[in-house]
């Protein structure tokens, strides 16, 4: 159809005109007349960023179609029709770049028609639909192109404002033309549009020759404003077209506490259940964490806004689900995935925790709770321990004691087997790890969830971080032998707000033999495992040790790269830029520098390329006898600095040489610190040969870093 329609004995005229009036019709008609239900997976982006940038209705052209689509909406439903707008946009204008495509997009969306609620009397927002619903016959001719299409600032702290924002605004209509820009508020609903006073912006307007480009600044002030989303629209309004952007930014709470704990068992409701919150505030109490009780059987869980003030949520089920069972509400699932997202710590705990927390993305997707049976006891007290279940990185003597005996509460008769959801949708976002099983036939009953970066992906796609377990902390027993609740309690808290990170350093062995090492910081927890890509091709390596030797075929550049896995089961990535250069290897082994001794690092004239540095027997590294060396700039020429002892027994053979001259230096014979700098030739100057080297006198030690400048 797109074809035919762009046939060369179609007027343009004719089929803009005709394309016009047959989007107006099937896009715009359905979403105007229909509520947009808000979906509880929205909410506190994962890259604080909007996520939700264009709402596309399902297209249909008549009541049958309508029935048969039965009004499904989503990215299954959106994708297709955004793609097919986008490709007519590209037959249409194909000098437009993907971003134009966007802009034209999302700058011409519906957004003061599109509703949540049957009376029509709250209006979308840009967290439900970013800019709004598609109007591709607006899209056709926008008049302006934006980059960025809309405005995130975002999440800051209450009191503090996010960077301004710079937009640049591009005419592409055949005419000048002059637009106003405002700021609109429309929370209040479609009668009560208003200016919005958090978004400033300048210029107040722009007059635009065709072709003509222009910038906007835009930022977002949270002085006067309570924790919550800010949302918006900044409007420009000319004679012809008119364009917006949606705005969205987050004002936080501090976070002033540790945990608020979510009370769930169902003890103060109808049901009259056992009450277990001493457990866990009492366990909160040993480990010195700071803590708010709220009853969720009869409170709704605040808003994201709110929970940013806790570093932590803890939910307890207790034998809500096994004796009787009252499910989370949606909205209360929609703001712990809101809390989960923006990088705070979640814990579910309870024997029937599957049961209670309904049909959610909360469960399926931030948990990724998959359950496989009722009870892994058969409805009997467990008679066997908790241990680590397989790849676990909980150490092997880890147990623990849920048996009908000593101080817990003697009801986990009703621990699910549960299975982690990494099979399901979610995969690309959410890894899982295998933390704690049922001894006897190894049924898992706990598991967690947290991005993890690798070799492959060093980044991480997800903040969530989730620790899910089919038992309650008040079934764990308090028996020296065994770990207690609060053993279990500290290890999860440090695996949740553990951030290691790794460092890389190489020596050279000997030829072309490198020995690599990895080191942690910033984590209690120690090297577990190492994993290696070498640069050239090579499969990656896995090893227990922090240090790997790999040889190379041949000298040259390569990028290292590292995976760490700590004892904790987290990881970390760093990589090191490395040049193999042989003669630096040759050079050491004929000065008999140790290899302990020899290390690369950078300097500002190698453009990246490791440098040598070197150190005469009988020193260690960290002595006060090795001053930094130093390389400067005089007069646009390189200097390298060395600094020397004459007070130390040593005696050591160099040579220096450049690509047109030998540099000779004159040591002088002063007996304490001295400074000698060797201008280096503005070519390249490297180490060559071992023939001929110039000796030091007696008593001379050295640190020496040889660079390749260019």
């Amino acid at each position: 159809m797109i074809h035919h329609l762009n046939r060369p004995s179609v007027p343009r005229s004719l089929l803009l005109a005709s394309l016009s009036a047959l989007l107006t019709l099937t896009l715009s008609s359905l979403a105007s007349s229909s509520p947009h239900p808000p979906d509880p997976a929205r909410g506190v982006p994962r890259s604080h960023r909007l996520i939700v940038e264009l709402d596309a209705p399902p297209l249909a052209r008549d009541p049958l179609a309508q029935s048969l689509l039965r009004r499904q909406r989503g990215t299954p439903m959106a994708s297709p029709h955004v793609a097919g707008a986008g490709a007519l946009l590209r037959q249409l204008h194909p000098d437009w770049s993907n971003v134009d495509i966007k802009s034209a997009l999302m700058g011409t969306a519906r957004f003061l028609d599109v509703f949540l609620d049957n009376a029509h009397t709250q209006l979308a927002q840009p967290l439900d639909m970013g800019a709004g619903a598609l109007d591709l016959a607006r899209a056709i001719d926008p008049g302006l192109l934006l980059d960025p299409p809309s405005l995130s600032f975002g999440q800051v702290d209450a009191g503090t404002n996010p960077a301004p924002i710079v937009v640049t605004v591009r005419n592409i209509a055949s005419e000048a033309e002059t637009f106003t820009l405002r700021a609109l508020c429309t929370t209040g609903g479609p009668s009560h549009i208003a200016d919005w006073d958090a978004l400033a912006f300048s210029p107040p307007s722009l007059s635009l020759a065709p072709g003509e480009s222009a910038v906007i600044t835009a930022s977002l002030s949270s002085a006067s404003a309570a924790p919550g989303d800010l949302q918006g629209f900044l409007v420009l309004s000319g004679a012809v077209h008119h364009v917006h952007l949606p705005a969205w930014g987050a004002v936080a709470a501090p976070r002033t506490t540790d945990v608020l704990l979510l009370d769930f068992d169902l003890s103060s409701s109808e049901y009259f259940l056992p009450d277990y919150r001493s457990y866990y505030t009492s366990t909160l109490d040993e480990l010195g964490l700071s803590y708010d009780v709220l009853d969720i059987s009869g409170s709704e869980i605040p808003p994201a806004a709110d929970l940013h003030a806790y570093r932590a949520v803890l939910l307890f089920t207790g034998d809500n689900g096994a004796a009787a069972t009252s499910s989370l509400r949606e909205s209360d699932a929609s703001r712990l995935t809101e809390f989960a997202n923006d990088g705070g710590l979640v814990l579910v705990m309870g024997q029937s925790a599957y049961a209670t927390l309904s049909d959610s993305f909360f469960r399926d997707g931030v948990l990724g709770l998959y359950h496989v049976a009722d009870s892994v006891t058969g409805g009997a007290q467990p008679s066997a321990l908790v241990t680590p279940a397989d790849s676990s990185p909980l150490p092997p003597d880890f147990a623990l004691d849920l048996g009908p005996s000593a101080d817990g509460a003697h009801n986990q008769s009703n621990m699910n087997h549960v299975a982690m959801a990494g099979w399901r949708d979610y995969v690309l976002f959410y890894p899982w790890t295998r933390w704690l099983a049922y001894s006897t036939g190894s049924e898992l009953l706990a598991f967690v969830h947290r991005d993890q970066p690798i070799l492959d992906r060093p980044g991480v796609s997800s903040f969530v971080r989730a620790f899910v377990a089919s038992f309650g902390l008040e079934g764990v027993n308090n028996t020296p032998a065994y770990a207690s609740r609060s053993n279990l309690l500290r290890r999860i808290w440090t695996w949740g707000f553990d951030e290691p990170r790794a460092a890389l350093s190489a020596q050279i062995i000997t030829g072309r033999t490198v020995r690599f090492t990895a080191s942690l910081s910033n984590s209690p927890g120690s090297i577990a495992q190492t994993r290696w890509l070498f640069g050239d091709s090579t499969n990656i390596e896995t090893s227990a040790s922090a240090s790997l030797d790999h040889s190379y075929a041949a000298d040259g550049p390569y990028s290292i790269q590292v995976e760490v896995i700590n004892d904790l089961g987290n990881h970390a990535v760093a990589s090191l830029p490395f040049t193999l250069f042989q003669p630096y290897a040759a050079w050491a082994d004929a000065l008999g520098i140790p290899a302990a001794q020899r290390a690369y690092d950078d300097d500002p004239f190698s453009n990246g390329i490791p440098n040598l540095v070197a150190y005469a027997t009988g020193i260690p590294p960290s002595s006060p006898d090795r001053p930094p060396l130093s390389i400067a700039s005089s007069n646009g020429s390189p200097l390298l600095t060395i600094p020397w002892r004459t007070d130390i027994d040593t005696a050591a053979w160099f040579r220096v040489e450049s690509s047109t001259n030998l540099l000779d230096p004159a040591w002088p014979t002063e007996t304490n610190l001295a400074w000698q700098s060797l201008p280096l030739s503005s070519n390249r100057a490297e180490w060559i040969g071992l023939p001929n080297f110039y000796p030091l006198p007696p008593k001379k030690s050295f640190r020496l870093r040889v660079g390749i400048d260019d």
